[in-house]
């Protein structure tokens, strides 16, 4: 097989990994606010494209569906594949959960199984290259959290309602989330307050403050479009409890403010995490924007914890942060694996 060219395409970003005989040979991150229409995609997927030879096979997953462009997902995957199908190929193919990899046809007429799958592909490949362990992908607005083992992808439900019930998907994420989201009180010098309910400030600041976030992590413009550096983190995240940065002297108080709301989204998290894979062996397996968490996750566990790549026998080569682009990489060589 030629090259393969795998596509995560999600609400905010389209992700491709390029493999070719099992090696990774590039991967790219393309900003796509879908919600601003479908041109969008069509620019972002037109961009990654133009690094693609023309002889490649394609292979993608969706979660853009959910944006609320679409009335539905059904209408979402029916529309993200048409513009799939113009601007990759007609023999692409798309991942639809537990049903594998399907033509573009078929998958046009299984849309609910296509929405959201993308977590399933991850699983699916730690599944077939004999990961044992309990998957945690940490991206900017959702986590999901999904045991294997015996090479199996051991989730109880497929669809995001009851995921959510599960604690198999926590709709929280290292950048995008809104502070709001976690918490509706922080300590401020000893005293509970309160935070205002606008979207002041996201967890993209949280991480900032604390220095977990990488400098080009986060491509989105912030909740005020005021700069993404430590005093404009600081300045959101205080007027969230009422203050502003000359009041507050400095970084100081947002650092603390930062490193409760961290503390709150982590317990957060391993209580998703113990819901799911309470008495089930192996490691954390870490993927995804927001791997730093995951390690603290394991820690607070008494885990082990490994990279996606590393639980997959992937050779990092050249592209060191493969685990950002899990679910790309994973549809990419589940194609050229022959699976589905």
């Amino acid at each position: 097989m030629s090259a393969v060219a795998g596509w995560d395409i999600g609400g905010a970003h389209v992700k491709l990994a390029l493999v070719e005989s099992g090696a990774v040979q590039a991967t790219t991150q393309h900003p796509c606010p879908l919600w601003l229409g479908l041109e969008e995609l069509r620019r972002a997927l037109a961009d990654a494209r133009s690094r693609v030879s023309d002889t490649a096979t394609h292979a993608v997953t969706l979660t853009g569906e959910l944006v609320d462009l679409f009335p539905d997902r059904a209408t979402g995957v029916h529309e993200i594949l048409k513009v799939v199908r113009r601007e990759l190929s007609a023999d692409t193919r798309v991942y639809a959960g537990p049903a594998g990899l399907l033509s573009l046809d078929a998958a046009s007429e299984r849309p609910l199984d296509v929405a959201s799958a993308n977590w399933h592909a991850s699983a699916q490949l730690l599944a077939l290259r004999g990961a044992r362990g309990v998957l945690v992908d940490i991206g900017s607005t959702t986590t999901d959290i999904v045991p294997v083992s015996n090479g199996k992808v051991g989730h109880h439900h497929v669809g995001d309602h009851q995921r959510l019930i599960s604690g198999e998907l926590v709709y929280t994420g290292v950048m995008r989330t809104p502070v709001l989201g976690l918490t509706h009180h922080l300590k401020v010098r000893g005293i509970r307050v309160p935070l205002m309910a606008e979207m002041f400030a996201t967890m993209a600041d949280v991480y900032r403050l604390n220095g977990e976030l990488p400098d080009d992590a986060d491509p989105w413009p912030t909740a005020d479009d005021g700069p993404g550096d430590e005093e404009g983190s600081a300045r959101r995240l205080l007027r969230m409890v009422g203050l502003d940065l000359d009041i507050a002297h400095g970084v100081t108080l947002a650092r603390e403010l930062a490193e409760q709301l961290r503390d709150v989204q982590l317990r957060l998290l391993v209580q998703a995490f113990r819901q799911v894979a309470s008495g089930l062996p192996g490691a954390v397996i870490g993927a995804g924007s927001g791997r730093f968490l995951v390690r603290a996750m394991a820690q607070e566990l008494e885990r082990e914890c490994v990279s996606y790549e590393q639980a997959c026998g992937i050779d990092t080569g050249e592209a060191p942060e493969l685990a950002n682009f899990a679910p790309a990489l994973a549809v990419a060589l589940l194609l050229e694996a022959g699976h589905g």
